[in-house]
């Protein structure tokens, strides 16, 4: 159906953005799309999608996914969030996808942390020091952000604060 759309907007001349397809049809082409790891496209539909269904589910929760591998985990958040207060569906995946990215920042944050730390008492590198630092910073904030119930990015995050001087942020934590 997907395809045969597509070749009869492509006779007639009109663009997808012209079209105006019924929210299963979009929510259909997403899926090719993101079968083909086509995710500009993805997206491009999805917000089509949200906008004639805000709460649905699959939408926010590949919004959701879209803007995790883009690296921005506030809109990541915000869409997941609303996938699960509809309470069905996609909560099992949103928490795997949170445990993996929540991992692989704590990891990032922790490994630019320990290579600091060991550059603190030369005072030669505390330009590099001090990147690797906010480098760890980032790790952590990410990590909280995604799941702001695990308590271990607290600790290391607060330290590398302090470090940089921030002392009234660290404190907040």
């Amino acid at each position: 159906i997907v395809l045969l759309a597509g070749v009869v907007l492509g006779m007639t001349g009109m663009s997808a953005e012209a079209s105006p397809l019924s929210f299963g049809a979009l929510m259909r082409s997403v899926k090719v799309y993101i079968q083909q790891d086509n995710w500009e496209r993805a997206h491009e539909l999805l917000l089509e999608a949200i906008e004639k269904k805000p709460d649905d589910v699959d939408a926010n929760y590949y919004l959701g996914y879209y803007y995790g591998l883009e690296g921005d985990y506030v809109q990541m958040d915000e869409f997941w969030a609303k996938a699960m207060a509809s309470g069905k569906g996609k909560n099992k995946d949103i928490d795997r996808n949170r445990d993996v990215y929540f991992r692989n920042n704590f990891n990032d944050g922790i490994a630019a942390y320990n290579e600091a730390v060991e550059l603190l008492n030369d005072e030669d590198a505390k330009e590099d020091r001090d990147e690797l630092f906010a480098e760890a910073v980032d790790g952590f904030k990410v990590a909280m952000l995604v799941k702001p119930d695990d308590l271990r990015s607290i600790k290391p995050l607060s330290n590398a604060l302090m470090v940089l001087g921030e002392v009234d942020e660290a404190e907040k934590l």
